[in-house]
């Protein structure tokens, strides 16, 4: 046979091997005729005659018999025909101990001279066979216990695990870490605060979190101590990675000095105050159903302020000077756009009309009716 053949042959062999052993033991139907699937492989069941392994069925041991016709062939050894492995010593086997069947129930147990015995270096302590060097339960006489949770015995005596130490003086006593033990951190009876970590002996508040009055406080995101303990955000505001956002309706963060608290405010700016306080801006009704804001206080009025109001009534007119409609200390505010296809605004800042506004129809400013409005 060539190599190439010789090499396809062994891969095909290889495969079908593969595929027997990744099927259920029960399952024969990959197998060749006339074979079946014992502990994952394909094999011929005439086996099961002579194979010490598998004698009489699949899996059945004869330990260190042999097999025949089926049947383990025990010799000077004693057959046990629940057992697997069918052929036992009954001086030494825990499970056969002294009789088939007769099994050493505790952990450590030797069967010694077809008997269950605990010997040496374990002890007989009744229900267990133990070590009384390293039994915690037994430690150096039978039933003598340690006392403290979590310790240890060793070498006959108990103790404190290494890196623990003792703390009688906590409830229940035990054997603590005082490293990371919340209760007990960097000694005996040293409590952290709730919701602190203990880490190499100290308490600690976890990470992105600060201790504000006794307790760790998220001051990424808590309103009443944002980005440090004690820094309040206004009310409406809320705090978003250490810094307070006002909301949409009151954009603007005003105050922060000494007597003037920090405010969320309505308009576009804040104003410097008496004493040097940071305030809002002062609200102003425009006559036309709008609001502007500026820091002059209401009841004053000149051109600029004229124009915030024209602006907030329609933001894309257009100025007309006073003196060109023949109204003096006024605006003109042109509109094309807006709920009136076409109309004017006049607003007035100074002489005998300071503090009217008159709106119109059409694209023709006026100042002058039986019952004009009021801006301020």
């Amino acid at each position: 046979m060539t190599r190439p053949v010789r090499t396809i042959v062994a891969l095909a062999a290889a495969a079908l091997l593969a595929r027997c052993a990744a099927c259920d033991s029960s399952d024969d139907s990959d197998c060749p005729s006339g074979q079946a699937r014992c502990k994952g492989l394909c094999v011929d069941p005439a086996s099961y005659q002579t194979d010490p392994s598998s004698c009489g069925g699949c899996g059945i041991s004869c330990g260190p018999g042999t097999c025949a016709g089926g049947l383990c062939r025990c010799g000077e050894l004693t057959l046990c025909e629940t057992s697997n492995p069918r052929c036992a010593d009954l001086t030494s086997d825990r499970q056969n101990c002294g009789e088939c069947g007769n099994v050493c129930t505790r952990a450590n147990d030797t069967c010694f001279a077809s008997t269950c015995q605990c010997l040496p270096p374990f002890t007989d302590c009744g229900l267990v066979c133990t070590d009384l060097l390293t039994d915690p339960a037994n430690c150096s006489a039978c039933g003598a216990a340690c006392l403290l949770a979590n310790e240890i015995c060793v070498g006959g005596d108990c103790r404190c695990p290494t890196g623990t130490i003792e703390c009688p003086a906590v409830e229940p006593t035990a054997c603590v870490d005082p490293l990371t033990d919340e209760a007990n951190c960097g000694g005996c009876g040293k409590p952290c605060l709730p919701g602190q970590i203990c880490s190499d002996g100290a308490c600690r508040c976890p990470a992105g979190e600060a201790l504000c009055g006794g307790a760790c406080i998220d001051v990424q995101s808590d309103p009443a101590n944002c980005g440090r303990c004690g820094a309040a955000c206004p009310p409406g505001a809320s705090c978003s990675g250490g810094n307070c956002k006002c909301p949409a309706d009151r954009p603007a963060a005003c105050g922060g000095t000494v007597g003037s608290p920090v405010t969320c405010c309505a308009g576009e700016g804040c104003c410097l105050g008496s004493g040097g306080t940071i305030v809002c801006q002062t609200q102003h009704s425009n006559g036309a159903g709008q609001l502007f804001y500026d820091c002059q206080p209401l009841g004053t009025y000149n051109v600029t302020q004229a124009e915030s109001a024209a602006r907030a009534w329609r933001p894309g007119g257009t100025e007309i000077p006073g003196s060109a409609f023949l109204c003096p200390g006024c605006i003109g505010w042109r509109a094309v756009t807006g709920p009136s296809p076409a109309s004017c605004g006049t607003w007035c800042y100074s002489g005998p009309l300071q503090g009217r506004v008159f709106l119109v129809p059409g694209l023709v400013c006026v100042c002058s009716t039986l019952d004009p409005g009021t801006w301020d």
